[in-house]
């Protein structure tokens, strides 16, 4: 029984120390990538006449691609704006805003540890961010509500080598309640309630110029 519980324990001391290894790479390659869509993007603030005059006479070639052209043209001047006006933020205003997604976010990745810990298990705390950082990138890319079931999936396949079957269900049931459920629950009504008003007024106006 030592013997097993001693391998046990180096088993996820090892899982733990590649799961570091993993997250420092992970985060080194998005922040490089960040980096690089950010120096793009700030260019495009200053160049976007040309870049869109090249783009539209392209698409202009194409009958298919022709029509979008003034589509594309009105989204690349909204974002233009929306670039410029991060451009001439302060560094105070920068600052503000990362701590504010920091504020929102560091609590949304810890939640899983302390449920985790709660249930009296081990989980290395990187390996959890990194399996945070996946899920959520998977469920962006799908573009399905809560992640069209691969959210659970996933969880169940990155947690099964730590947990057993009762404490994933457990587990995966109240984070999913606290990071999905929750906001479907208190921002649903509110949400039919924003689009009665909408529809109501709309009614009316419609009512009032007959």
């Amino acid at each position: 029984m030592l013997a097993a519980s001693s391998q046990s324990q180096d088993f996820f001391r090892r899982m733990g120390l590649i799961s570091v290894a993993a997250a420092c790479r992970f985060a080194v390659e998005v922040a490089d990538c960040r980096g690089g869509v950010a120096a793009i993007v700030w260019n495009l603030g200053r160049h976007y006449r040309r870049i869109c005059i090249g783009i539209g006479r392209q698409m202009g070639k194409a009958p298919r691609l022709a029509r979008y052209r003034y589509r594309l043209a009105r989204a690349t001047v909204q974002f233009v704006r929306c670039l410029r006006l991060l451009q001439k933020m302060s560094w105070a205003q920068y600052l503000a805003l990362y701590l504010i997604t920091l504020g929102y976010w560091l609590p949304r990745y810890l939640l899983l540890f302390l449920i985790i810990f709660l249930v009296d298990q081990a989980v290395p705390l990187s390996y959890l961010f990194l399996v945070q950082g996946a899920l959520n990138l998977g469920s962006q890319i799908l573009l399905m509500p809560g992640g069209g079931g691969t959210v659970d999936a996933g969880y169940a396949a990155f947690l099964s080598p730590y947990l057993d079957r009762e404490t994933l269900a457990f587990t995966l049931l109240v984070w999913r309640t606290y990071t999905f459920y929750w906001f479907l629950i208190v921002g649903g009504p509110i949400f039919l309630f924003k689009t009665g008003q909408v529809a109501h007024e709309l009614i009316s106006q419609k009512v009032s110029g007959r």
